[in-house]
């Protein structure tokens, strides 16, 4: 159940190179880093996937499909397992509504993808299996502002109030002059997940404070395959954690109550981020947010 915002999702993607010891690896480091959340994706029949993405099949992404995110299912309640283990939320993007099913058991949230976003067929599967006081995260960075209010309005029409639609875009890595951070607040979304160039660290606590309550990052390990079709958009682990703690420093830095629950998780060094407030305020100060009002659930109660 999320409780508190910005909730930072950190998205282990495809980055474990299908190797179990690898994606166990990322869940401990990303933990460490102070993520809440790791997430994976998987699909179940690669075939099937790029046949459903049309052109990815003739493009030969089936392949790629293959080698990287069609691990064995029996994964999942390992890598739930051990998310337990270090209180950090388990998470898988699927792309075939069958597979919805398969990652029920063992998912904190859900996510759709964003070249899924106007695929009804997943939001039907997921409203069948999912429990109370679960999301879904949706993308919608391969979505027009007129596709993003068609979603909204099926969201709504459907009372999917559990839905969170995420800002991003779709380009890898987006540089900073297209990320028009604005639209988070404009078209009413939920979060922003980040496509940016890994070194740009700050860009997480830039859309936070721009209205995002859910951040999402891609990472990576240092021995990551570097042909792994995410590996130049990711962050290492050290990026991801300091990542992390910039979000928390914003987090802490616009005061108030909510501002107390980002103590223990801001860093292993809390005095560190402490005497960075000052530099906190003050890019705030340049966005203009000093001022934001309290974080507030766009969607209703978290736990529905």
């Amino acid at each position: 159940m999320v409780t508190k915002t910005p909730y930072v999702i950190a998205e282990a993607g495809s980055c474990g190179d299908s190797n179990l010891d690898k994606m166990i690896q990322q869940v401990e480091e990303c933990a460490g880093a102070g993520a809440d959340a790791v997430k994976f994706q998987w699909t179940s029949n690669p075939f099937a996937m790029a046949k459903r993405r049309g052109k990815a099949l003739s493009a030969g992404y089936a392949g790629v499909y293959k080698k990287y995110i069609a691990w064995p299912e029996a994964w999942h309640k390992e890598l739930s397992n051990r998310c337990n283990e270090l209180d950090i939320d388990y998470m898988c993007a699927v792309y075939l509504e069958q597979d919805v099913e398969v990652i029920a058991p063992y998912v904190a949230h859900y996510k759709i993808s964003s070249f899924e976003a106007l695929d009804r067929s997943l939001y039907s599967a997921t409203d069948s299996y999912r429990r109370e006081g679960q999301l879904l995260f949706v993308s919608v960075g391969m979505c027009s502002d007129s596709e993003i209010r068609t979603i909204q309005s099926h969201i709504e029409a459907n009372a999917i109030h559990y839905a969170r639609l995420l800002y991003c875009v779709s380009a890898y890595p987006a540089p900073l002059e297209s990320l028009d951070l604005y639209k988070i607040q404009s078209l009413n979304l939920a979060g922003f997940s980040d496509h940016t160039n890994p070194n740009y660290i700050t860009s997480g606590m830039i859309g936070f404070l721009c209205g995002a309550d859910y951040i999402e990052a891609h990472m990576r390990l240092e021995t990551t395959d570097t042909s792994n079709p995410d590996f130049k958009h990711a962050m290492t682990c050290d990026e991801l954690a300091e990542y992390i703690g910039e979000i928390r420093i914003g987090a802490l830095s616009l005061g108030g109550k909510r501002s107390e629950r980002y103590i223990i998780k801001l860093s292993k060094d809390s005095q560190k981020i402490m005497n960075r407030k000052a530099e906190a305020e003050s890019l705030m100060s340049q966005y203009r947010v000093l001022n934001r009002p309290s974080l507030i659930d766009r969607g209703g109660k978290e736990s529905a």
